[in-house]
Formats: structure tokens, sequence, C-alpha cells
């Protein structure tokens, strides 16, 4: 890899404190995939559980979504009976028509 292109690597240019400091070896592959291997592992372990929270938060949203659907639907056939109900006022009060 060209030293350009080390300049221009958003991650290269990221780990370069902790590279100057000796933490971090010098390219992607010995940092990714270094002897010790525990660093990769903690990353990969942290990605793993930052998906399954955002899945857990997208499954909760899909519920409460469709919770909020159902109470709006019961709301409406509520009101369409209550409009039913007031559009035969007289139903009510004097018994069935005679029509």
């Amino acid at each position: 890899m060209s030293r350009h292109a080390i300049l221009l690597c958003p991650v290269c240019t990221a780990l370069q404190p902790l590279r100057q400091a000796r933490a971090v070896p010098a390219s992607h592959s010995d940092f990714f995939f270094s002897q010790s291997e525990t660093m990769g592992k903690i990353i990969i372990i942290i990605i793993i559980i930052i998906i399954i929270i955002i899945i857990i938060i997208i499954i909760i949203i899909i519920i409460i979504i469709i919770i909020i659907i159902i109470i709006i639907i019961i709301i409406i056939i509520i009101i369409i009976n209550l409009l039913q109900v007031l559009k035969r006022p007289q139903s009510i009060i004097s018994g069935p028509s005679k029509s």
C-alpha cells in the first residue's frame, strides 16, 4: 500500500495516534489479524452485539407500530358504531320504527 493511500484511508487516519504510540501495528491486516487476535475478536463481538441491539430495537418499533395501528382501528370502529347509533336515535327512544 502506498504512503498516499494510507494517508487517504479513514481507518489508517483514525489509527495513526495509536500507531505512533506503538499500540497498533502498521497495516490493517496486522491490526485486525495480529498474532494476539484478541483485539479483532473483541471488535467482532462488539459489532455482533451492536447488530443484535439494532435488530431488537427494530422489532420493538415494529411491535409498537402494530399496536398503534390496532388501537387506531379499534377507535375507528367505536366511532363508526357511535355514529350509526346517533343517526337513528328514534329507534332507541321509541322502540323499533314502524316502516
